[in-house]
């Protein structure tokens, strides 16, 4: 049977380009000066910022980025802070040779493919780069419309330009070097570093967060079954998975939430801790077959209620109900937000059983995961699929749980992989995607899949995929940060995983963010940084042996190597059989030039002095 070829996929987006100026002669002049001062400066201030305004880096084009937005607001405002820290840097930092940035910023329609971006819309922002000033920026009407008067620039009209490749004559603006210099400054801080990131935890992302953030507090079972609070947990998880899909929000994780269970919320506290603007909460109540929502709205900021309302269905058209509070929220808070992909109610029905046995997965699912907490939940998936063969959250759920068991050295007692296990787990999670194309959590599983068949770019490409399906997925961020470290592109999968950090703060897995965070630092030549990753993620439960590892290997390159060697037999003593061979670090061998001589030459002699197993 022929394969259907996938539709082209088309989104309106906001677009940066980047490209550095007269950068073949600073090569020609000192080549390893040049490439150090571009690493410094993407990691001091290009990617902190783009990580700031939300924005995505998409690739890198010989010395210049194409980055995507879904805010053109945003856009422009990255774009200022890029010039400005620019100028500062090489104020402060005389002895790197100086760079200078063209930018160009344009809000067309590009086409989606394998992660990457086409189209006249990417075209268009490429030729205005090169019309910029140096440290200046250029923009189309477009986007000069959109801005309104937010920023209060003085533009520079540049009129009708013939753009090269460009069917029509673009009518360009520009923002110059001067202007930029005159705007006030972003907060002090470097929003990339660690230190910045953890310590961001504890004081919350208030100033960080867009308009619409909201966070999903449980539901209170009003149930007097006591076994029925799982039901509570699971109406929670499915109801944040779709308030995740309304465009430009900001929704933070479930296992986040949960931590606010069980106590008297102070919602300007949720809101300092968390950053949201937005906090819903309310109670559900299953008598047999029939369910009661009750749910409000409030104004974290403010303590206002936005609105009340009770919901009541029968436990068969669960996701009806979570539609209707869906649409009501996205419908309160700004009438032009719309939910990107609400399912057709009659899809989305299940059997009582089914939902019974989801809700009783997915609330096994919080909290440490152990090898018998993720058989639990593969038991309680597979009970659900056997009563609704066609559930895509069910199937998705079930592969997940499977795949986690096959992971070595993490919830494996041993090193090797049951290829039947992840062959059934893909068929599984393919079976989710033919029931639900819009399924993150399968991708999410078949990127994991990937993962056991050695394809980075595989892994790669469904992460994107889950993350372009709901942006507010923090383990899709992770598995695609993992995906790019393995690829050799450390800067992008460390922005991966610390949007995984923000969205998931409180993270009963926050130990393995932590742990691929160090990892990318590790790449980047940062030890003292990977050094205090992995030191961090040591003292949160769930320590895996890979975190010890990374502990082991930061500390020998550091020249500690009693506290190298002390980390090295705490991953032996989790994992007695753990080689790096079959580690989380092993891929790399299979990295690009740089990385592989890395691993090659860096990292595998530090575990060895560590003695830790190769």
């Amino acid at each position: 049977m022929a394969v259907p070829q996938r539709p082209v996929e088309r989104r309106l987006a906001a677009i940066m380009m980047t490209d550095i100026v007269g950068y073949s002669r600073l090569i020609g002049l000192d080549d390893v000066a040049t490439l150090q001062a571009i690493d410094d400066l993407r990691r001091s201030v290009i990617d902190p910022a783009v990580l700031r305004h939300h924005g995505r880096i998409i690739k890198t084009i010989g010395d210049g980025l194409l980055v995507e937005f879904a805010s053109v607001v945003d856009t422009v405002a990255c774009a200022i802070a890029i010039q400005q820290g620019v100028a500062t840097r090489y104020t402060e930092r005389p002895d790197q040779p100086s760079l200078l940035l063209r930018i160009g910023i344009n809000l067309g329609d590009v086409i989606v493919q394998d992660g990457d971006l086409f189209g006249e819309g990417v075209n268009v922002a490429a030729r205005l780069e090169r019309l910029s000033e140096p440290g200046g920026i250029c923009l189309t009407r477009e986007v000069r419309d959109q801005l309104q008067d937010r920023f209060n620039l003085s533009w520079a009209d540049l009129g009708e330009q013939n753009l090269k490749n460009i069917a029509r004559p673009v009518h360009v603006f520009g923002i110059s070097p001067d202007v930029i210099a005159g705007l006030p400054k972003e907060a002090a801080g470097e929003i990339g570093t660690v230190e910045a990131q953890i310590s961001s935890n504890a004081r919350g992302f208030s100033a960080l967060s867009p308009r619409l953030s909201l966070v999903v507090l449980p539901f209170m079972s009003a149930s007097d079954a006591a076994d029925q609070s799982h039901f509570a947990e699971g109406m929670t998880e499915t109801l944040t998975t779709d308030l995740s899909r309304i465009r430009r929000s900001f929704v933070i994780a479930p296992s986040t939430a949960r931590l606010y269970q069980d106590q008297q919320t102070d919602l300007q506290q949720v809101s300092r801790d968390l950053g949201v603007r937005y906090v819903l909460r309310g109670s559900i109540q299953k008598s047999g077959s029939r369910l009661r929502v009750n749910a409000q709205l409030l104004d974290s900021q403010t303590g206002a209620h936005i609105w009340s309302e009770r919901f009541d269905g029968d436990s068969t058209d669960l996701f009806g109900l979570q539609d209707q509070i869906t649409g009501r929220i996205a419908n309160s808070l700004d009438r032009e937000i719309t939910v990107a992909a609400l399912r057709d109610a009659e899809v989305r029905r299940m059997a009582p059983d089914a939902v019974d046995f989801l809700m009783r997965g997915i609330a096994a699912s919080y909290g440490p995961q152990s090898l018998e907490s993720v058989q639990r939940q593969e038991a309680f998936f597979r009970q659900a699929v056997t009563f609704d063969p066609g559930n895509s959250e069910a199937l998705a759920r079930l592969a997940w749980s499977i795949l986690l068991q096959e992971l070595p050295l993490q919830h494996s007692t041993s090193t090797e992989i049951s290829q039947n296990r992840v062959k059934e787990a893909a068929e599984v999670a393919r079976a989710g995607l033919m029931h639900d194309p819009d399924s993150a959590r399968a991708h999410l599983a078949l990127a994991l899949v990937h993962r056991l068949h050695g394809d980075p770019k595989g892994m790669a490409l469904e992460s994107e995929a889950a993350v372009a399906l709901d942006h507010n997925l923090a383990n899709a961020h992770t598995s695609l940060a993992m995906a790019l470290i393995w690829l050799g592109r450390p800067h992008e999968g460390l922005l991966a995983v610390e949007q995984a950090m923000r969205l998931d703060p409180r993270s009963p897995q926050f130990g393995v963010f932590l742990s691929v965070l160090g990892r990318a630092q590790l790449l980047l030549g940062n030890i003292e940084v990977a050094a205090d990753c992995f030191a961090k993620a040591q003292l949160l439960p769930s320590s895996l042996p890979n975190v010890h590892a990374g502990t082991a290997m930061a500390y020998a390159l550091l020249g500690d190597l009693e506290a190298a060697r002390a980390a090295a037999r705490q991953a032996l003593d989790v994992a007695p059989r753990f080689r790096m061979s079959h580690s989380a670090y092993a891929p790399l061998a299979q990295s690009p030039d740089l990385y592989r001589k890395l691993y090659r030459e860096v990292i595998l002699p530090a575990a060895e002095q560590a003695d830790l197993p190769v």
